[in-house]
C-alpha cells in the first residue's frame, strides 16, 4: 500500500511541478528535471517514512486476541 500511495504522491507531485512549470512567471526560470536517482530517492523516503507509522499500528493489532477485539466492536 505505501509503495502505490508513494506512486501516486509522486504523480501528482510531478503534474504540479510542470504545471508550476508553464506559469507565465515561471517560464524560463523554473526547469523540473526528474532523473532517476531522484526519483529512486523519493521511493525510498516514502517508504521509509511509513513503515514506522505502520509499526505501531501493526504491533498494538497483534498484542489484541482475536475475540477481544471483535467484542470491541
Amino acid at each position: 500500500m505505501s509503495v502505490i500511495a508513494a506512486v501516486v504522491g509522486m504523480a501528482l507531485g510531478a503534474a504540479a511541478v510542470y504545471a508550476l512549470a508553464q506559469l507565465p512567471d515561471l517560464k524560463g526560470v523554473f526547469e523540473p528535471d526528474f532523473t532517476g536517482a531522484i526519483v529512486a530517492r523519493a521511493m525510498i523516503f516514502a517508504i521509509a517514512m511509513t513503515f514506522p507509522c505502520a509499526l505501531y499500528p501493526a504491533l498494538r493489532a497483534a498484542r489484541i486476541s482475536p475475540l477481544k477485539a471483535l467484542r470491541h466492536e
